[in-house]
């Protein structure tokens, strides 16, 4: 039930009267919430005053903050509200209590006898009593991740670790907490999926970190912490901090399709080679040294994928890569140590490549082979073209980097490579802008549309990418920009376009 004061005093000349009222208007979780108001009134008509400026002032002090302010006029006649407010929220002790102190004063410096003189009074405000929100430690945490061989129960391995938080909890007022009411959130409030179950006076959470990882900067740093925030029956709240863990920065085997590639070794030999980039955590997990195993099956693109079973072995020497990184570089397609030959030029074959881990953790990606008889290839400097008609009839010219066509197409194409690049820091983004490439080898007549592709850079595995900048005119593919997140200090890039547009 909401409660409320009023406390008054006359002034020292005997003449008027002054009334504080506070209301405790309304209660939210462990907080109330107060409206005041400070009144002047005659004790006696006629004792009126004007233009007293600061002369008369007054301090009206609710829960230690005060409000002031100065009566430069009155009537001396009537009930005036000389100051009020609302919505003044006043937090309650843990436990749901609070008494807080009220007061007002007036300090009358005028020297006339019109005014009224010096009054105060003061008095406490007992607010409605609360409900006491829980409480609840961390009794104990435990690793539940049976393959993890070492792994301290404080130590959290990124993708690999399930652990089980014990926490202790008390209620109040009749209050209780339900699975529902338990919420896990790591540091920087990213909020982690858990399994909950609540007892008598326990709490079990589960929190499975195999496919929830770590937030980045948690990673970065080495270090995270765990937030528990209980909600009981009666809507009041208890955040519980846990206290800090140490992070195994473990990822998973990632292989990156956009720089792996099959081959065809000789057009007509049915031989292959394989280009592959990937990562993975070539560290100890505890007392387990992590591996990677690479594997391999394909099949031709018109009949159906074999079973899992047919995963080929690549051997661990076809992996160049050091520290975290896979990097295999024209490895000869082998079956054991036979060189596979059954590639039929003819037709285009599927590969998929596969990364597994000791944590029987795994990534696949696919790659397409195409067919042994080519209608167009790109080339370091070059693009050549099996045969080109256009309604039947040959191209009008050709030379060094273009191609008319008869309708007044034309193709140009050429390349660039860089000098060694200069790489400009920007958060966590490297770039270099505006690289120029070479005129094309024919005029245009409009700004024909242009294609640009990283053909080739010296130094392998790494993401390098490249971005448009100036738009291409009718004689220069304009300039580009290239980006990525690593210092690239010491690259060379080669840089190829194509252009098709109007020559008539």
């Amino acid at each position: 039930m909401a409660v409320n004061k009023t406390i008054s005093a006359n002034g020292s000349r005997g003449h008027h009267k002054f009334t504080l009222t506070v209301n405790e208007d309304s209660t939210s979780g462990n907080s109330s919430y107060l409206s005041y108001s400070f009144k002047l009134s005659p004790v006696s008509n006629g004792w009126n005053w004007y233009g007293f400026g600061s002369d008369v002032k007054y301090t009206v002090t609710i829960n230690g903050v005060n409000y002031t302010g100065s009566i430069d006029t009155y009537d001396g006649r009537s009930t005036v509200t000389l100051k009020s407010g609302s919505n003044i929220e006043v937090a309650h002790n843990s436990d749901g209590t609070k008494t807080i102190n009220i007061s007002f004063s007036v300090t009358d410096t005028s020297g006339s006898p019109y005014p009224p003189g010096n009054a105060s009074a003061s008095d406490t405000l007992t607010l409605t009593a609360l409900h006491k929100e829980p409480t609840a430690s961390l009794t104990s945490i435990t690793e539940r991740n049976s393959s993890l061989s070492g792994v301290a129960n404080n130590v959290i391995a990124n993708y690999l670790s399930v652990k089980r938080f014990v926490l202790s909890y008390q209620v109040y007022d009749d209050a209780t907490i339900s699975a529902d009411g338990v919420a896990v959130f790591e540091q920087g409030l990213s909020q982690l999926p858990a399994t909950v179950t609540v007892g008598t006076s326990t709490i079990t959470v589960d929190v499975d970190f195999r496919n929830t990882p770590l937030l980045t900067s948690s990673i970065e740093s080495g270090k995270t912490k765990i937030l528990f925030f209980l909600t009981d029956s009666k809507r009041a709240h208890y955040p519980l901090n846990s206290p800090e863990y140490n992070i195994i920065p473990y990822q998973k085997p990632n292989l990156i399709q956009t720089s792996s590639n099959v081959k065809r070794n000789g057009q007509t030999t049915g031989k292959g080679k394989l280009n592959l980039t990937g990562t993975f955590y070539n560290a100890n997990v505890g007392n387990t040294t992590n591996t990677i195993s690479l594997s391999y099956k394909y099949w031709r693109s018109d009949t159906t994928e074999p079973s899992d079973s047919s995963y080929i072995s690549i051997p661990s020497s076809a992996n160049v890569g050091t520290g975290n990184n896979i990097t295999i570089s024209g490895w000869g397609l082998k079956n054991g140590n036979t060189e596979i030959t059954n590639l039929n030029q003819n037709y285009a074959y599927k590969f998929k490549i596969r990364a597994v881990d000791t944590f029987s953790n795994s990534h696949i990606i696919e790659l397409v082979l195409s067919k042994g008889l080519w209608i167009m290839a790109k080339f370091k400097d070059r693009v050549d073209f099996l045969n080109i008609t256009v309604g039947g009839n040959k191209v009008v010219d050709s030379g060094t980097n273009y191609i008319k066509y008869y309708d007044g197409t034309m193709i140009c194409w050429g390349s660039s490579t860089t000098a060694t690049l200069s790489w400009t820091q920007d958060s966590t983004i490297w770039y270099v802008r505006d690289l120029a490439l070479p005129d094309f080898a024919q005029t245009f007549i409009s700004p024909p549309m242009v294609t640009k592709t990283i053909q080739s850079m010296n130094t392998a595995g790494r993401n390098i990418s490249i971005c448009g900048n100036s738009a291409p005119t009718t004689t220069n593919p304009g300039t580009y920009n290239l980006e990525t997140y690593w210092n690239a200090t010491g690259t060379t890039v080669t840089v190829t376009y194509i252009a098709i547009g109007k020559w008539k």
